[in-house]
């Protein structure tokens, strides 16, 4: 970001440094509990210029005067995904996987009867979230030390595809359905041929560089 290296811009949460030692990211919130975020680069402000690159500021979410939560979960699985082309050009099977990201939030004032009214002055927020994977291994590969490096591949240019459709359910109920399609046309990219000369496939494309088709759908329901 901003021309500079990989691992040097600065990461912020409400302004506070969020990396680790070696200058990655230290913590990623859940979804629903991002309000903003903003990338800032050549920053001049004294507030700044820890690093070279970029400042990105995570602007989490507050409560409010009114009670809300949110319920959300993304479902990717192999069943609705296209079959790598070269597994397919040779008969094989895709391999299977399941994903799953799920998670929540709840917020609004703290109200302690008799005690605290934090409406207009006192809020809270809570979320969280958790994900599943499985992936079956199709293939493993090993590299030799000795390379010719001046090869290239294809650059990767796909079509990613997403539909987003609000349902109102009730004055304070609403449901959101969102499909999301990555390289929709299923177009392979290939990669660099094989650049050791002690493996048998020496000159050959045997990998793509970009994935197969993906569907993803999720469902957020905020109340």
């Amino acid at each position: 970001m901003g021309g500079s290296p990989s691992r040097s811009n600065e990461l912020l949460i409400d302004r506070a440094p969020d990396t680790t030692g070696d200058s990655r990211v230290a913590y990623n919130p859940p979804v629903d509990a991002v309000a903003e975020v903003k990338a800032e680069s050549f920053q001049a402000d004294a507030a700044y210029g820890h690093t070279g690159g970029e400042t990105v500021n995570v602007v989490l979410k507050s409560g409010s005067n009114l009670f809300h939560d949110t319920l959300y979960e993304f479902n990717q699985i192999s069943n609705t995904a296209a079959t790598p082309f070269f597994t397919n050009k040779v008969g094989g099977k895709k391999p299977t996987s399941r994903f799953n990201q799920y998670g929540g939030s709840f917020s609004g004032p703290v109200l302690i009867p008799k005690i605290v009214d934090g409406r207009n002055k006192l809020f809270f927020f809570f979320a969280d979230g958790g994900r599943v994977a499985a992936q079956q291994l199709d293939w493993n590969r090993r590299m030799f030390s000795s390379r010719f490096n001046d090869a290239r591949a294809d650059g990767v240019n796909q079509i990613d595809f997403s539909v987003i459709k609000a349902f109102p359910l009730k004055e304070r109920l609403n449901l959101t359905y969102r499909c999301e399609s990555f390289n929709l046309t299923n177009m392979p990219i290939f990669s660099a041929p094989q650049l050791a000369p002690t493996n048998s496939n020496f000159g050959l494309i045997t990998n793509e560089a970009n994935s197969p088709r993906r569907i993803q759908m999720a469902l957020r329901l905020v109340f």
